[in-house]
């Protein structure tokens, strides 16, 4: 019997469809940004929960808002039907993406990064504790008392293509904070301003002191004695201010990055240090 030869074609379908970055609702799962860039486009995200007014912004940089709250770009309420918009500057739709950061222990500060933002356009950054906001109000576990760019009682910040960088004080160590981003349009106009909402992609990062970044805080990893067993992230150190080099006699100086620990050992008593790599 003759052989027969079977020709096998395979073909592959490859289908295409944007997919949005971070979190398109608020979770407890959503991307931790702290020295891990993270990107996002608002163009394939959703909006969530109502139209009540939101975090107290801070304008610094980005001097068309105003240092006041988020609102709605058309309702004032939570079931989105009542008009007419706010007349404060500060309008979004509420399509946005969500990030966390988690703060290490000791830390009580983070530069939040966001760039890739086309010029004319802007986006609102909103901070959240705990569960994040509820369908009644957008403003329920938003941040109330950080200090934003040195000015103290703020929720969140604006970026456009030149401001990208804002630095974010009087927060808890070690705490977790949901970073909530949505486009954003300036108008004091009470009509609806919805369709000038921009909806960008970009990248956004958190960047924060280690708690033993600087000698003053050095962590005791005696274990006998005091101390606890530490895991640190040496890429996330900074380089100090006034390096420990500048009290070396070496030929060449160079800041270098450093996490500094401390060791309290009983009189007269050796002492072993256990390092490895995670």
């Amino acid at each position: 019997m003759r052989p027969r030869i079977f020709n096998c074609f395979i073909f592959l379908f490859l289908s295409t469809y944007l997919v949005a970055q971070g979190s398109d609702a608020f979770s407890a799962s959503a991307p931790n940004i702290l020295f891990n860039p993270n990107s996002g486009d608002l163009t394939s995200a959703t909006k969530e929960l109502g139209c009540t007014y939101g975090a107290y912004m801070e304008n610094n940089g980005v001097t068309a808002f105003s240092d006041n709250f988020m609102h709605h770009c058309q309702y004032i309420n939570a079931a989105c039907t009542t008009t007419p918009a706010s007349n404060q500057a500060n309008k979004t739709d509420y399509i946005d993406l969500w990030y966390q950061v988690v703060l290490p222990t000791g830390t009580t500060q983070m530069t939040l990064l966001l760039s890739g933002i086309p010029s004319g356009q802007q986006v609102a950054v909103m901070l959240y504790t705990s569960t994040g906001p509820t369908s009644t109000a957008n403003s329920t576990n938003v941040v109330t008392t950080a200090t934003i760019d040195g000015n103290a009682n703020r929720g969140g910040a604006f970026y456009n293509a030149t401001t990208n960088s804002h630095t974010i004080t009087s927060l808890i160590a070690g705490g977790t904070y949901f970073v909530r981003v949505m486009g954003a349009f300036a108008s004091t106009s009470t009509a609806s301003t919805c369709n000038s909402i921009p909806h960008p992609s970009f990248t956004i990062e958190a960047q924060a002191p280690q708690a033993n970044d600087i000698c003053s805080t050095a962590i005791n990893i005696t274990t006998n004695n005091g101390g606890t067993v530490h895991t640190g992230n040496y890429t996330a150190a900074l380089s100090d201010a006034s390096d420990e080099w500048t009290d070396c006699t070496l030929g060449s100086k160079t800041a270098a990055k450093d996490l500094w620990y401390q060791f309290n050992y009983p009189t007269a008593t050796a002492g072993t240090v256990f390092l490895s790599e995670l």
